[in-house]
Formats: structure tokens, C-alpha cells, sequence
């Protein structure tokens, strides 16, 4: 049987204008009203400190143990820090989730309101990714062959992980970019010796998946790219 492939008009104008205007949109929230208010944090820290240690030495006796409270204040310092430390992950987590669902809707979106049109679908009808996949093939338009495709995948596997925990998307993702489930400080103190944390278990409370901003601004710059190329084989 002869596959007729989709019609799908304006839609590379619409991939164009809208949705990867809608990836933008998403990616400025995080990029300059969500993460910067993590930049502070050491400035922060030291303010705790001071009025850690000013609340100390208010509450203790004529003769109090300086170094003892310094010490304590100093604790509650670095409590914070890494307190705020964990959010921060968490938060670039959470958004990096958001960033492939949008994706995973507009893909979506196209498939489905050409199959209500065509009649063949359901409104609310459910439908799994791979079938979403095979229809783009028979219009001739293969996504997984996309040069951008390959950090696509990758962001799925992360918002999996993220989302669930361990499981097949965090060992998939610990065998194809084991930094991204290995904590800073390691990378850092070991940059030749990646050792990725062995169960991811909190990963939205900023532990175990550790993305980062450039990480993110690199998924959204291929999810753009994976539009544009798109875009240019539609057939229309």
C-alpha cells in the first residue's frame, strides 16, 4: 500500500515562528529571573554568619567562648551554602525537565492536529512517541536521522531520570554522559576520573543529576536546531 504523505501547509512557518519562539520564552524564565537569584550565595552565607555569631554572643554569658561561637556561626554558614547549593541543582533540574516536555508537546501537537484533521484521531486520543516517530517517517521526514536528534535523546533520558529516579533513562544516561550524574566537587577534584553517583534518588531535590547551565543553553540551542532542520524537509 502506497503511504500518502501529510499535508503540512504553513507548519515550517509555524515551527519557525512560534515554537522555537516558545523555547526561547521558556529558557529566558530560568536564564534571568530564576538563577540569578542563586549568584549570591557566599555573600549570603556571610550574612547568616554574622547574625548567627551576633545572636550567640548576645545569648551567652559575661565571658563567652569567641572561638566557640565562630565556630558555630561558621557552621550554620556552610549549612546554608549547601542547603542553597542542592535548590539551585534542583531548580536547574526542574527546568530542564520542563524544556524537553515543551518539546515533546509541539512535537506532538503536530502530529495530532493533522491526524484530527485528516480524521483519523481522536482529540484526546493518547498516543506513544514511537507512533509519532513512524508517521514523520512515512511523510519522509526521518527525526532520529537529524543531526540534532542525538542531544534530543539525551534530554529525554534526563527528564526521565529526573523525573523518576533510577531506572532504565538514569543507566542509560550513566553510560552515555556519566558527568552529568557525577557531583561537581569531583569532577572538579578528579576531571580524568568520572565516577557517577551508582542510584540516582532525589534527583529534584538537587542530588545525583547534576545539569548545569551550560548543559541546559546546549539542549535548548539543538532543540532550535532540530526545528529549523525540520522545518526545511517537511514535504508541503
Amino acid at each position: 500500500m502506497t503511504v500518502t504523505p501529510r499535508h503540512y501547509g504553513l507548519y515550517p512557518v509555524h515551527i519557525r515562528s512560534h515554537f522555537i519562539r516558545q523555547i526561547d520564552l521558556y529558557a529566558a524564565i530560568p536564564r534571568d529571573r530564576i538563577w540569578p537569584a542563586f549568584d549570591n550565595i557566599d555573600a549570603e552565607a556571610k550574612k547568616v554568619e554574622d547574625e548567627t555569631y551576633r545572636q550567640l554572643l548576645s545569648r551567652s554569658s559575661e565571658d563567652p567562648d569567641i572561638a566557640s561561637l565562630g565556630e558555630r556561626a561558621a557552621e550554620e554558614a556552610g549549612d546554608f551554602i549547601h542547603t542553597m547549593l542542592k535548590i539551585r541543582q534542583a531548580q536547574i533540574n526542574l527546568q530542564t525537565v520542563g524544556l524537553y516536555h515543551l518539546f515533546e508537546q509541539q512535537l506532538f501537537e503536530i502530529h495530532r492536529r493533522l491526524e484530527f484533521w485528516a480524521g483519523r484521531l481522536k482529540p484526546t486520543a493518547e498516543f506513544p512517541l514511537n507512533q509519532v516517530k513512524n508517521a514523520f517517517k512515512a511523510d519522509g521526514a526521518e527525526i532520529e536521522k537529524l543531526p540534532a536528534w542525538e542531544k534530543v535523546y539525551e534530554l529525554s533520558l534526563v527528564a526521565n531520570c529526573a523525573k523518576h529516579g533510577e531506572g532504565r533513562s538514569c543507566q542509560e544516561l550513566r553510560q552515555l554522559r556519566p558527568q552529568l550524574l557525577t557531583h561537581p566537587s569531583w569532577r572538579a577534584s578528579a576531571p580524568t576520573r568520572v565516577a557517577p553517583d551508582p542510584v540516582v534518588l532525589s534527583p529534584l531535590g538537587g542530588e545525583n543529576l547534576y545539569v548545569d547551565r551550560e548543559d541546559f543553553e546546549d539542549y535548548v540551542a539543538n532543540l532550535k536546531s532540530f526545528w529549523l532542520d525540520l522545518a526545511a524537509v517537511l514535504p508541503v
